[in-house]
């Protein structure tokens, strides 16, 4: 099956410029804060190291392994991601210029609870979620969903719980109270 071909090559264009536009709002987005990673680097760069491998290889899976496209599943996919990205955004701006992207709970001033947070205490990993989920679907890269499970949902119960573990030190009985008001995005496994 030849991806250049008819409605397929209307689609490969439209999601090659998909992939640039999403790269460049992503790293705009990642970047912006330019705090230097202190404390535990590593919880901070693997999760965007399998994080940008998933989508390589959600890209090469698209190309390389021929299989009818199901544009139902593209156009869901598509949502999610657009709605990864939008409680992103929400997530972040909750912060008002304070965001960091590393598990850093000095930084933090309060307990965050309006916006994403009321709901849930780690929206942006939530997001994440959302997103490589979407992107893989638009791109019918189904065998690299299983990627999502196994490796970047693990990292980011790790580093939720690292998370967790530094807003406890920090605001106490405080932040327990929120913790049992409001569920995390990983609420079947809790290491704290």
């Amino acid at each position: 099956m030849c991806r250049f071909e008819g409605t397929d090559l209307i689609f490969t264009i439209f999601f090659g410029v998909f992939v640039i536009v999403a790269t460049a709002e992503r790293v705009k987005t990642t970047f912006q804060n330019k705090q230097p990673i202190s404390g535990r680097k590593w919880i901070t760069v693997v999760p965007i190291i399998t994080y940008v491998g998933i989508i390589v290889l959600g890209i090469a899976e698209y190309f390389y392994i021929a299989r009818q496209m199901n544009y139902y599943v593209s156009i869901t996919g598509l949502l999610i991601y657009l709605g990864g990205v939008i409680l992103r955004k929400s997530a972040i701006s909750v912060f008002r210029g304070d965001w960091n992207m590393h598990v850093d709970a000095q930084s933090i001033k309060s307990i965050l609870t309006s916006g994403p947070y009321k709901f849930v205490r780690h929206p942006y990993s939530l997001a994440v979620l959302f997103e490589l989920t979407g992107f893989l679907l638009l791109a019918n890269s189904y065998t690299m969903l299983l990627a999502i499970f196994v490796i970047q949902y693990p990292l980011l119960v790790l580093r939720s719980n690292f998370e967790e573990i530094a807003l406890i030190k920090k605001f106490g009985k405080e932040y327990a109270g929120y913790r049992k008001r409001v569920i995390t995005v990983f609420p079947v496994i809790r290491i704290v």
